[in-house]
């Protein structure tokens, strides 16, 4: 019997255990089955069965798949997703709002080439905050990939 295709399978078992002639279904089917023709032939339903289920597994195996996904880290949920870039954000204007009140008592009184380096100075540690927010922004990405 093959064992690489369901359909061949089901061919060679309907070949091998019955010899008997292809039944003809002449009415119409219960309503819970799918609607077939008249003369439709029970291998053709057979086939239409296998084709049913095969879609069916398929679909539940893929069910399966994410969440196994989701449960070993591999994806998250795009609204996690969301909420953490949105701290993320938060974090980021506080850094970028607290500029002024860090470095205005530092530049009263001092010459304009000493006022801009200590500007510079504090605009590169903000620089280096936001590179961190964004560095652990990416290694979240990174763990989580596959986010869709």
């Amino acid at each position: 019997m093959p064992a690489d295709d369901v359909f061949a399978a089901a061919a060679w078992r309907a070949a091998h255990t019955q010899r008997l002639r292809p039944i003809t279904v002449a009415a119409a089917p219960a309503p819970a089955a799918p609607a077939a023709a008249q003369g439709e032939t029970a291998s053709d339903l057979t086939r239409a069965l296998l084709e049913a289920r095969l879609q069916r597994e398929r679909a539940e195996a893929a069910k399966a798949e994410l969440a196994a996904s989701r449960l070993s880290g591999e994806l998250v949920r795009v609204e996690d997703m969301r909420r953490a870039i949105g701290r993320r954000l938060v974090a980021a204007r506080e850094v970028l709002r607290s500029v002024g009140s860090r470095v205005g008592p530092l530049l009263a009184g001092l010459d304009p080439a000493s006022a801009a380096a200590a500007l510079d100075a504090e605009m590169a540690r903000v620089e280096g905050e936001l590179r961190a927010l964004a560095d652990d922004l990416q290694h979240h990405d990174h763990h989580h990939e596959g986010v869709r």
